[in-house]
């Protein structure tokens, strides 16, 4: 059985939509997700659906998932990664929990991703145009890891890294010094630049053994790095694409060494996009770096589109 989970609002019901049916297309064992909804609108709309595999819970339900900390609407949204994984993992699940953004969608072979994690507690993943960039004062930066994809097992090593992004979430300016479990030092507040997203460079203090860095055996797309990726080898079919080594390069390849070997794209993260009344805007203008010139973004693009449409049919949305 696997366990996915997200969150949205109604704002990003067609998105939260898509990553289900994509999850319907593509996962071949079985599943669920799991859908905290912010406002009781977009709960009781996948409610009234009564859709296979998806269960939602409405935020405002639950005591532990309401906005204690009175943040603004787009810092609780990613407070509730974090917050709600927690709820789900402490339910006592047969194996682990996996968060997907509501604005993903997944390829034909995603379940690789489990092959490539084996029996590791946590995963993250590189967001590649930016270094990691632990313990050092950055403010206003989005950190090296992106929160699109994140994985707990239900495991000591597992639930306790998810316990620390939770409380960092909720506590973000706790300016106690931890120790990880090599002895490098670290603290929380200074990590608290980009909502719940540069918290994840702690795990690997935290917990560096029990840390897996996606991206070895597949590969992901988004905005900000698509213009990386060399498209020689990818069509629709097999979606493969490598980042070659060029100079500037060599800290990519510290985190994911297999950089420049040829692998399937099994996710996309659109973040941004937003359905217009003659067709689509790909992105928010904050990572448009010209990637919509190669042919093979253009293609998930369309892609998405159309899948977006046909969602938005589907359910009446």
């Amino acid at each position: 059985m696997k366990y996915f989970c997200t969150v949205s609002d109604i704002n990003y019901i067609n998105q939260g939509l898509a990553l289900y049916q994509s999850l319907v297309d593509n996962i071949k064992d079985e599943w669920i997700l799991y859908y905290c909804c912010i406002d009781e609108d977009m709960f009781w709309k996948l409610d009234n659906l009564n859709l296979p595999n998806l269960e939602p819970f409405c935020a405002q339900h639950y005591t532990r998932l309401k906005n204690v900390s009175e943040t603004s609407r787009q810092g609780y949204a990613w407070e509730l990664a974090a917050r709600f994984s927690q709820m789900l993992m402490e339910w006592s699940f047969d194996g682990p929990i996996m968060y997907i953004d509501s604005d993903i969608v997944i390829y034909p072979g995603f379940e690789k991703v489990y092959d490539e994690i084996g029996d590791k507690s946590i995963a993250i993943v590189p967001h590649l145009h930016l270094p990691p960039a632990p313990n050092q004062f950055a403010p206003g930066y989005p950190g090296g890891y992106n929160v699109g994809i994140t994985y707990f097992n239900n495991d000591e090593a597992g639930k306790g890294c998810l316990d620390l992004w939770a409380y960092s979430v909720l506590n973000p300016y706790d300016n106690d010094i931890r120790t990880g479990a090599t002895g490098e030092k670290y603290t929380i507040k200074l990590h608290n630049t980009c909502g719940d997203q540069r918290f994840l460079e702690t795990f690997p203090i935290a917990h560096p053994n029990d840390v897996h860095i996606i991206g070895q055996q597949i590969a992901h797309g988004a905005p900000w790095n698509m213009h990386l990726y060399n498209w020689d080898d990818f069509s629709m079919g097999n979606r493969l694409c490598k980042i070659d080594l060029i100079p500037g390069r060599e800290w990519i390849r510290k985190l994911v060494p297999s950089m420049n070997e040829p692998k399937p794209m099994i996710y996309y993260h659109f973040a941004g996009f937003k359905l217009t009344e003659d067709g689509y805007k790909e992105t928010r203008e904050a990572f448009n770096q010209d990637f919509m010139r190669h042919e093979a973004a253009r293609n998930l693009y369309d892609e998405y589109y159309q899948l977006m449409k046909t969602v938005k049919q589907v359910y009446d949305l």
